[in-house]
């Protein structure tokens, strides 16, 4: 738990239409609460493009998750990757973190 008045960094795995579309939009209102500090998508075009819109420094946009995972500095991820978050959603939850996922659910 994050303290009072202090923002929640969040890390976004998963840059398709609705995180485009919804999830990013109302982090970026909601920027008295939030921080998008890290970024990740299979392309790299996307990842670039978002990164820029949303102040995400270079080093910390990825095309790989489990390496966005690993490098840690965020409060919580949310996860909007197709197909399963199984093993994705492990990995966050094992270093304490929530994880908010899109559709289809966590299951491995």
């Amino acid at each position: 738990m994050t303290e009072p008045g202090k923002r929640i960094r969040i890390a976004v795995a998963g840059l398709g239409i609705i995180p485009r579309t919804v999830h990013l939009p109302l982090l970026q209102r909601r920027d008295d609460l939030f921080d998008v500090v890290a970024l990740c998508d299979l392309s790299p075009t996307r990842v670039t493009e978002l990164g820029g819109r949303y102040g995400v420094e270079d080093g910390r946009r990825y095309t790989d998750a489990a390496a966005m995972l690993a490098d840690g500095g965020y409060d919580a991820v949310l996860l909007a990757t197709s197909g399963s978050h199984g093993d994705l959603a492990a990995q966050a939850l094992r270093a304490g973190l929530p994880v908010p996922c899109e559709n289809p659910p966590p299951y491995t």
